[in-house]
């Protein structure tokens, strides 16, 4: 899976995304896993280097892993309809300049502040 530059997985009802697996798309760089039924995210889909956008509404996400090192980061985009314990992301989960959108695409804040 070296070569998949983007990956949708939306509206499947999975509940496990592997680590095994994610470590093999080291291209990948939009993954869209929403409406799914996820409860946690593998910790290295914070070690993406190419990762760019993140979307995982609508899921059962308690927390998220740790996304410092994920250098392309930019969007991480809406992680309404979970049950994340935030209400504003903590920012030593994102690198600087990550914005973090609401489902209508708009920003909901800036972590780089």
């Amino acid at each position: 899976m070296g070569s998949l530059y983007l990956y949708w997985l939306t509206w499947f009802s999975f509940d496990t995304l592997y680590n095994s697996e994610v470590k093999k798309m080291s291209e990948l760089e939009e993954l869209n896993v929403s409406g799914n039924q996820l409860s946690t995210l593998p910790a290295s889909l914070g070690r993406l280097t190419k990762l760019a956008v993140l979307r995982v509404h609508s899921n059962s996400l308690h927390s998220l892993p740790s996304f410092r090192d994920a250098v392309c980061l930019r969007v991480s985009t809406d992680c309404t309809l979970n049950y994340l314990l935030l209400h504003k992301p903590k920012t030593y989960l994102f690198r600087p300049a990550i914005r973090v959108l609401r489902q209508d695409g708009l920003p909901a804040s800036d972590v780089s502040k």
